[in-house]
């Protein structure tokens, strides 16, 4: 008598293990939605490109440059793959905002900020320029420095984002919802028109 409780209390117990697994598991595939990372709108609002259909730069010969392709993208991008244990990855889910700029003027221009969970906001910017010969110029940026009180021809902007690169002279910078006020890449400038 005593085994055959026993042993109804071994199945029993099994079953309820092999439950408590499958809604543990169905619990975590819904878990993904709480791991997004999303953007700071601060710094969205160093991208205001989404309503713009063209901006135009003055380079340091006074040439106005025009960058007439303007593409914005907004997204939630959901880490992909799958976990044996608990069904689709989400964990590193982030948000992202994208920005290309080209003109007809050999110059092209692309930032990325992107949520993360190790810094708040990431951003990269690489300047490509079509002039130079064979594939171009490829000019990059990964650093981040904010800047107060910042005068650019005059004009002294409260809050500003440098975007730059340690190693030469290649930088971008930023003013919320106006964009990029000026840049500076190899030997060439452009500021905001």
């Amino acid at each position: 008598m005593f085994e055959k409780d026993f042993s109804n209390f071994k199945i029993a117990t099994v079953i309820k293990i092999f439950i408590y697994l499958i809604i543990s598991l169905i619990l975590a595939s819904c878990y993904c939605d709480n791991d997004t990372y999303y953007l700071n709108e601060d710094n969205v609002k160093l991208l205001p490109y989404n309503s713009t259909n063209s901006t135009s730069f003055i380079d340091e010969n006074q040439n106005i440059i025009t960058f007439n392709d303007v593409f914005y993208e907004r997204d939630i991008y959901e880490n992909g793959g799958f976990n044996n244990i608990t069904g689709s990855r989400c964990k590193d889910s982030f948000e992202n905002v994208r920005v290309s700029i080209r003109s007809n003027s050999g110059y092209d221009i692309y930032i990325d900020l992107e949520s993360d969970r190790i810094e708040s906001n990431r951003f990269t910017a690489t300047i490509v320029d079509y002039n130079v010969p064979n594939f171009g110029g490829y000019y990059s940026t990964k650093l981040r420095e904010e800047l107060s009180n910042y005068t650019l021809n005059g004009v002294t902007f409260g809050a500003v984002t440098r975007l730059y690169n340690q190693n030469n002279n290649n930088e971008i910078f930023l003013v919320p919802n106006i964009g990029i006020i000026h840049m500076r890449f190899a030997n060439t400038e452009f500021t905001l028109n």
